[in-house]
Parts: C-alpha cells; structure tokens; sequence
C-alpha cells in the first residue's frame, strides 16, 4: 500500500473514535506535507509535517498516537500557555501529560515517547508538570519524536492556531452528544486564555468564541471511508462572512500606530480570512476604502487622511452595509460616535488609556 493511502488510512481512524467531531475538525484545518527537513513529525502553523522515513518505520497504531500526539499540542494550546517559560522543558512537561492520556485510553506509543506514571493524575496540569521537573533537573532527555514548540525558530505566532481549536469546539458542541464528550478541558481553557488582558486579538478570538457559532454538517469526504464523515461549514446568518476594519488616518495619528493599523489587517486577512473585507480610511470622512474577498490579495497601502477626527460617516457605513463584525482602529479624539444598532463593534483604542465608548467593546493599546 503506497504511503499516501496508509497516511489516509491513519487519519480516518480520527474520524470514528473518541472525541471524534473535535479532533476531525482541527484535522480538516491541518495541511498534511512529506518533509524530510524534520527527523520525525511535527505542527508549525497549520502544517503537518511528517519525514517520510519515520513514518515508513511506525506501524499503524503508532502512527495512530504520532497524528492524536500532535493534534492535542494544538488543541490544549500548548504554544500560547508556554509564556516565558524555557522550551525545552515546557516540551517535555506537555509531552508527558498529552503521552500519558493517550497511553490511559489504549493508544500504543512509539518507542522514544515520554511518559510517567506520577503524572498520570489529571490534577497534575502542564504547568504543575513543568514547576515539578523545575526541582529535578536532569532527569529527563526530550523524546525522540514530536513537536518542538519554538516561536522564535519557527516564526510562530501564539494565536496563530486559536481560531482553528475555537472551530473544532463549536462542532463538537453542535454534533451529538457523544461525538463532543471530552471537550469541556479545552473549552475552559480557551475561556481563560482568551481573556481580552493582553491585547485585542484576543477579544478578537473572544468574539469568535462566545458569538459565532456556525453550523456544521457531516458529509462522507472520500468513497474509500464509508464509515467516515467530515464537518463542513454552512454558509449562514451566524458566519463571520464580512468584517469591516476602520483604520484612523486623522493628524493626530503618528506614523508608528498606522504601521501598527496596517500590521492588524494582515493579520485579520492571513489569519480569518472573512469572505469579505474591507479596508475603511477615515479622518473627518470616509478617505478611501478596499474591498478583498477570500482569495484575493492584500495590496499595498496608500494612506490617505491627515485631517480631523469624526465617526459621522464611519456610523453611516456601519448601519448601511452591516458587517458581521466591524474594528475600528482610533485614537478617540473626537465627539462619540452615534449608535449603530445590534451591529458588533471592537474599539482597538491607541494611546488614550483613560478614553471610554458609548457601546461595543474596547481594548487599549499604547507604545
């Protein structure tokens, strides 16, 4: 059997067994590449990359515990908990603690795996993991195989793979009972992280979470699993399908918090990628506006602006055109802007700490 098929092969079994509408979901979100750039296997962004050889060298119930292994470093968030923590050990801890379930529930772990049975208990939490090895330097080598969690290496942004697990929870909810038991860790976690405390990409990631709740259906996604069924977003009411980005250009912006602006949009693009999105320059009126759809390509920006602040038209726009979300970037330094309605708006405020809104909610940034 060629190696593609045996690959197809493994990741179905993800498809019929425990939690089975959580881990598929974050599967479909995962490109699968043959690199031998890596010895073994491992999750940068949203690739899967797997060296051919040691996938040759597994059978299958070890290729098995390698896919449900690195899915559940995405899915437990283990790259946006590590903090400052150093990575070697953070490795380790969440190496032991996601081998210990797996061995729990009767998945075979490949030879070099971590695991230890002190740890077994669920109260001993990655971080409790860690603090403990902390006190016991030495005592134990990195497996052989698996993620190395490296940001800096690996040009990883922390929130790069949240909107992904958001997804897989909200699938797993929708779908039966059964399909989604086991999940109330990750959603607990994903509350608690997305705590708008750090910058506005989590309240960003908080809306997604707590509002947007698409539907999902099952449908069979190859003739060679019939038993198989994959989840596939519906286009409705609840889709994020459009998103409004307000970028204050006023005189009172500098050209750092618009390099910042500019560096937020990418983000929304690279990272949501909404059906539509369009880009809204104002000061005093609306200056310029960009339209992208899902498979178009940002272009380069031309600022324009430089004058007074009002919302008046921003307002306009937002009651005309109803975007599912809108974020508007600003500094406040202007009259309030008028009710828009039930549209959902975010407030990415800059250098005015003390400013307030009339509705929607804020975050404040500074230098």
């Amino acid at each position: 059997m060629d190696r593609d098929r045996l690959l197809e092969k493994v990741k179905a079994k993800t498809f019929i067994g425990k939690n089975a509408a959580f881990l598929g979901c974050l599967l479909c979100n995962l490109n699968f590449k043959w690199s031998e750039e890596l010895e073994t296997a491992g999750v940068s962004k949203k690739d899967f990359l797997w060296n051919p050889k040691f996938f040759d060298s597994l059978i299958d119930s070890e290729r098995e515990f390698v896919l449900l292994h690195e899915l559940w470093h995405i899915a437990l968030l283990h790259l946006p908990r590590m903090g400052n923590r150093d990575i070697e050990l953070w490795n380790i801890a969440t190496d032991i603690r996601i081998n210990n379930d797996l061995i729990r529930e009767g998945y075979h772990i490949p030879e070099g795996g971590l695991s230890n049975d002190q740890y077994q208990n669920d109260e001993w939490t990655e971080e409790k993991i860690y603090e403990d090895l902390l006190r016991k330097a030495d005592e134990y080598s990195t497996q052989t195989w698996g993620s190395k969690l490296d940001p800096s290496k690996d040009n990883l942004d922390p929130l790069d793979q949240v909107a992904i697990v958001q997804q897989a929870v909200t699938a797993s909810k929708l779908s039966s009972k059964d399909a989604g038991k086991g999940t109330g860790k990750v959603e607990n976690l994903l509350k608690e992280f997305l705590k708008p405390k750090l910058s506005w990409r989590h309240l960003l990631h908080k809306f997604f979470f707590e509002k947007m709740e698409p539907e999902w259906s099952w449908n069979k996604p190859n003739r060679r699993f019939r038993e198989v069924y994959l989840p596939s977003l519906l286009a409705d009411e609840n889709r994020l399908t459009s998103i409004a980005m307000f970028l204050d250009t006023s005189g009172s912006i500098s050209p750092e918090e618009i390099q910042r602006f500019i560096s937020e949009v990418k983000f929304v693009k690279h990272n949501l990628n909404p059906k539509k999105l369009s880009i809204i320059q104002f000061d005093w009126c609306i200056q310029k506006i960009d339209e992208y759809g899902e498979n178009d390509k940002l272009k380069e920006f031309k600022i324009r602006g430089y004058g007074g602040t009002s919302y008046s038209e921003v307002q306009e726009y937002i009651v005309k055109h109803k975007p599912t979300l809108s974020i508007i970037f600003t500094d406040l330094h202007a009259d309030p802007m008028d009710p828009v309605g039930k549209n959902e708006v975010i407030w990415v405020v800059s250098n005015n700490p003390k400013a307030t809104v009339p509705f929607g909610e804020v975050v404040h940034v500074s230098d």
